[in-house]
């Protein structure tokens, strides 16, 4: 169960598998997820779930590697509203087996969340080596142009035309530089977004209108593709 002391530090640890088990210090804004294959390692200001490799090898595919986290002997991630929401769930219920398998799942949803904050944060640092690319200087004004106008429809071929680029150069230029076609760059510009306002308390049909969006379904179906979840499901 979680526990709650004084200063509004949270606390709890448990055992989900015999090689799966997590430590909650602090479930605060601002703090981090310690993700370890390494059982002696600790939760400082934050949350930490410890997990022996193999034990995830049932939830991984070919085309998904839920492992690729646990590589190194430790990963700090931002504990974010829906990981820190998720590890109350987890704490709150008992500790008996049919609760131990729910718990199992949740954990994995953070494991697989994680990936997804790990990813956005290499997409930015493809952004920030694009900026910096000297033989392609474009390539910054595009990026600054995508990013101030996200809460639009923006098109490749606006861009080409914007920037007096042929938008088949464009698009070679444009994902030889950053590793993400224009396309690929700009969806994930907009759930990045559509997640910090999901996480502000602004409803689903709310964020679809602001991001531009000409259809509810079309913002569905894209967030599911990048979270795993409907904006509904993340915002609860």
């Amino acid at each position: 169960m979680l526990k709650q002391t004084a200063d509004n530090i949270y606390i709890a640890t448990a055992a989900i598998t015999a090689d799966i088990c997590y430590c909650v210090l602090s479930l605060q804004q601002n703090q981090k997820l310690v993700l370890s294959n390494t059982a002696s390692t600790s939760a400082i200001n934050g949350v930490s779930i410890y997990c022996n490799p193999k034990d995830l090898s049932l939830f991984s595919t070919p085309e998904y590697n839920l492992l690729k986290l646990f590589t190194n002997e430790t990963a700090e991630i931002p504990a974010d509203k829906f990981i820190r929401e998720t590890f109350h769930q987890i704490a709150e219920l008992e500790a008996t087996p049919p609760h131990n398998i729910k718990a199992l799942a949740m954990i994995v949803q953070i494991i697989i969340h994680a990936d997804e904050i790990q990813q956005a944060a290499a997409a930015q640092l493809c952004d920030i080596k694009a900026a910096n690319k000297k033989e392609n200087p474009k390539i910054n004004d595009i990026i600054t142009y995508i990013n101030a106008n996200i809460n639009r429809k923006i098109t490749q071929a606006e861009i080409g035309k914007k920037f007096f680029i042929n938008k088949f150069y464009l698009c070679h230029l444009f994902k030889a530089s950053t590793g993400k076609t224009i396309t690929e760059f700009i969806a994930t510009k907009k759930i990045d977004a559509a997640k910090k306002m999901l996480d502000e308390n602004i409803t689903p049909m709310d964020v679809c209108a602001q991001l531009g969006f000409d259809e509810y379904t079309n913002f569905y179906r894209l967030f599911k593709k990048h979270t795993g979840l409907s904006p509904r499901e993340y915002k609860m």
